[in-house]
């Protein structure tokens, strides 16, 4: 094993551990992993092989064990030291997070094949939301362990790929925005019952601009996550999350004009919500399809490299 490969398999094992602690509730900073990944290579040596890195690394149990030790003795569980009231946890057994939101804590909550759980707690908020790669899992179009890091080895041309998603649903909010405008009426339907019917009104300004800031509030904080170079699994995570918040508000607005334009039913907008739902699902599962090809080849390359010369 050289010293990339030994660096790649510490690196990975780190990645895992942090996006695992992430998942349990645990912020880790990077001067514990730090501390955490120099023990490792002191206890590996200078000439350690494949067998050291690998025992080093066994001697720490997996990612996933300890991230669960360190959730469990993370000082943030015990409360914020003024108020003594914890920052999260359960209230009633409904989960809350009031702790500033992180696109990586997002991202491990969306995004996170080795939990089994489908609902997991918010990031930010108080109750639940889906964790798509339990989803993807429990449908068979991944596996839990198709990726050693989610979305580590997908190309980063792919990566910046994903935010195209939502800026092509926000276009086609703002393009439906402009030319319905003139149309729609000064009070605008904004709510319907399961029949169609209309059961609430608002203003069309205050309505169709609202639509608009859902659209484009999300996917500009999804592009400051791409510019800010962050790991690939928060950049993917926050493209799905923006890509669902577009869509919705496209189906609101497409459900607006339908109504305003005297057709009854409220099929734009049960469309829309499942669109809202399966694009993001779609989108994460063909990255990390992506990541898994990528995995593959790498390690086919490295085989071919250090197996027996024909």
């Amino acid at each position: 094993m050289t010293d990339n490969d030994t660096a790649a398999a510490i690196d990975r094992y780190f990645e895992r551990f942090r996006r695992a602690a992430l998942a349990a509730g645990a912020d880790v900073d990077d001067d514990t992993v730090a501390d955490l990944r120099a023990h490792v290579i002191d206890r590996i040596g200078g000439a350690g092989g494949p067998a050291d890195v690998t025992r080093v690394l066994a001697e720490l149990g997996t990612p996933e064990a300890l991230a669960a030790e360190v959730a469990a003795a993370n000082p943030e569980n015990a409360g914020d030291s003024r108020s003594g009231i914890p920052s999260h946890g359960r209230l009633l057994g409904v989960p809350y997070d009031l702790r500033l939101p992180s696109s990586a804590r997002e991202a491990s909550r969306w995004w996170n094949p080795l939990d089994r759980r489908v609902l997991v707690p918010k990031s930010w908020g108080v109750g639940w939301t889906v964790n798509f790669g339990a989803l993807a899992v429990r449908t068979g179009v991944v596996r839990p362990d198709d990726e050693d890091v989610p979305f580590g080895a997908v190309p980063p041309r792919t990566v910046a790929a994903t935010l195209a998603a939502p800026v092509a649903v926000l276009a086609a909010v703002g393009t439906l925005a402009a030319v319905s405008w003139r149309r729609l009426p000064e009070t605008v339907p904004t709510k319907w019952s399961l029949s169609g019917e209309v059961t609430d009104h608002g203003k069309r300004a205050s309505t169709v601009l609202g639509l608009v800031g859902l659209a484009a509030v999300p996917t500009a904080m999804a592009a400051g996550v791409h510019l800010r170079q962050r790991p690939a699994l928060d950049r993917v995570g926050a493209s799905a999350e923006s890509l669902l918040l577009a869509t919705t508000a496209l189906s609101v607005l497409a459900q607006t004009v339908h109504t305003t334009r005297g057709r009854s039913g409220v099929w734009p907008l049960w469309v829309g919500r499942a669109a809202s739902a399966a694009l993001p699902f779609a989108l994460l599962v063909g990255v990390s399809r992506v990541g898994r090809t990528a995995e593959q080849r790498h390690d086919l390359s490295t085989l071919s490299m250090n197996g027996p010369a024909a």
